[in-house]
């Protein structure tokens, strides 16, 4: 994973091979952060399994 920062509000990753940019709010918003950390663990889960030796 690469990245590379554009100014204080954007940042750009590669992640395998994919062009990701993540632009941030003035403000914080907690309800969207909530939201954007169950996605991640839900990607994570989805990509590595459950944890009881068996792949979602």
């Amino acid at each position: 994973m690469s990245m590379a920062k554009k100014d204080k509000s954007t940042m750009e990753l590669t992640i395998s091979g994919h062009q990701v940019s993540l632009t941030f709010a003035p403000e914080q918003n907690s309800i969207i952060a909530q939201q954007i950390r169950a996605s991640l663990i839900d990607f994570f889960i989805r990509q590595h399994g459950s944890g009881d030796g068996q792949n979602a």
